[in-house]
């Protein structure tokens, strides 16, 4: 009665994977449940596909369970259970349990057999995403097939399952091979992708870098520019920076020696400040006096250039007297030639020190007096042959050439009529200060900066020309009024 209790207890697992490859298990109940707990009740629950409330009446039923055997049953009942439930995993654990308890072979051979297909059913969730897991699952599964087998030859659902498994583990393999060579394939796309993503990334890196270098390249012109200019002024910063933590660093022992230094540097800039104040002096000083030889030398032209209108009034005055008087005439020639040496030799003078502005004056003057020195050769040659009248004209016209010579090396005659009812010594008083007054305004004009000495010169040159010309208009005024003059000798 017991066994058959037993055998009524005894699950078939029957497993055609056709369709869904799932486990067809039934569950057979017994009429004499003699046993005390209620695994009737379960097989019951089990048959009428209420798989929670069966497990739940299989646990309670394990532990009233006597002996082995019927632990077994109980473990596999509870695993077929766990497994309609699709807890693979707990099915296993219940299964492993009930081939380990039983000693009857069949019991051992279906737990692994139900093992198996739990195993078939974690692999059928790993396969999608993970065929290595799965395949290795399927492995599992194909061993425990093969145990059953071999505890049970009679039963052809092992076999079948065993080979399906094989079948499907191949399956994967092959996809698992092709899936891996795929990705290996798109790896290398990836690779060559991002090869050539990398190219063209080092190009445009290269052609930035050469953009940056060519801006750098100018940025680093412009700076080397800026530090240049600001050099002189660092050297000088940095130089005081050194002195400065120099004394800084030897403050506490040096510091009175850092005071001597300081009082000496201060000593320094003060002689080299009167040093400079000196200098400037000095340089307004040459400036004063070159000032005043060029009026000294202004005003020797301009004596001479009166000299020489008086020499021409004489000359013109005194025409038929040195005809007649040959000792005067050659008395008169002697001066004309004293006259142009002097002249030739402060035009030489003049040449030196006046800068490149001045040459054409001085060239034309120079021209001037070249042709007075032929006019004076002329006049001496017609007093060796008695000429007096020929040497008389030639004395005059080199007399004119002199005056144009001294006339050269001045500015521009402005032509300004004196007052006709001034007369002579007051006109020249007013000249000479107007002149002075001129003079001084001049000065002040160069220091200044209003004007240059050049143009002051030019100026003063005026003003002595001016002069002359005043005092040649008042001799022309007195000769036709009758009045005499009385003419300065040379």
């Amino acid at each position: 009665m017991r066994n058959r209790w037993l055998l009524a207890l005894l699950v078939a697992g029957i497993v055609t994977f056709g369709q869904a490859a799932e486990s067809r298990d039934t569950t057979s109940g017994s009429d004499e449940a003699e046993y005390a707990g209620d695994v009737s009740l379960a097989n019951k629950l089990y048959a009428e596909e209420n798989y929670q409330q069966a497990l739940e009446e299989y646990k309670n039923s394990r532990i009233e369970a006597a002996d082995t055997m019927n632990l077994g049953v109980i473990e596999y009942n509870r695993g077929n259970a766990e497994y309609r439930l699709e807890r693979y995993k707990e099915a296993i654990e219940s299964y492993k349990e009930a081939a380990l308890i039983s000693n009857d072979s069949l019991l051992r051979s279906k737990a692994l057999f139900g093992q198996g297909n739990a195993l078939y059913n974690i692999a059928l969730s790993e396969a999608p995403e993970k065929k290595a897991e799965a395949i290795k699952t399927l492995e599992a599964g194909a061993a425990l097939y093969k145990s059953a087998y071999k505890l049970d030859t009679s039963n052809s659902d092992t076999l079948y399952n065993l080979e399906y498994v094989k079948s499907e583990i191949k399956r994967l393999k092959a996809e698992l091979e092709q899936e891996q060579q795929q990705q290996q394939q798109q790896n290398q796309q990836n690779q060559q992708n991002q090869q050539d993503q990398q190219n063209q990334q080092d190009q445009q890196n290269q052609q930035d870098q050469q953009n940056q270098q060519n801006q750098q390249n100018q940025q680093n012109q412009q700076n080397q520019q800026n530090q240049q200019n600001q050099q002189n002024q660092q050297n000088q910063q940095n130089q005081q920076d050194q002195q400065n933590q120099q004394n800084q660093q030897n403050q506490q022992d040096q510091q009175n020696q850092q005071n001597q230094q300081n009082q000496q540097n201060q000593q320094n800039q003060q002689n080299q400040q009167d040093q400079q104040n000196q200098q400037n002096q000095q340089n307004q000083q040459n400036q004063q006096n070159q000032q005043n030889q060029q009026n000294q030398q202004n005003q020797q032209n301009q004596q001479r250039l009166q000299e020489l209108q008086q020499e021409q009034e004489q000359l013109k005055d005194k025409s038929e007297n040195l005809q007649q008087n040959p000792s005067e005439l050659a008395q008169q020639q002697e001066k004309l030639q004293e006259k142009t040496e002097q002249l030739r030799k402060d035009l030489q003078e003049q040449s030196r020190k006046d800068n490149g502005q001045e040459a054409q004056k001085q060239q034309e003057a120079a021209q001037r007096l070249e042709e007075a020195e032929r006019k004076q050769e002329q006049a001496s040659d017609d007093l060796k042959q008695d000429k007096r009248e020929a040497a008389a004209n030639a004395q005059q016209e080199a007399a004119d050439k002199l005056q144009e010579a001294l006339e050269a090396l001045g500015a521009d005659k402005s032509e300004t009529k004196p007052d006709e009812e001034a007369g002579e010594q007051n006109s020249k008083g007013a000249g000479a200060e107007a002149m002075e007054d001129n003079n001084s305004a001049a000065a002040n004009a160069v220091q200044a900066g209003e004007l240059s000495e050049e143009e002051v010169n030019e100026r003063r040159v005026g003003d002595i020309l001016r002069r002359e010309q005043e005092d040649n208009d008042r001799r022309r005024k007195y000769r036709l009024s009758g009045m005499k003059e009385v003419d300065k000798d040379w």
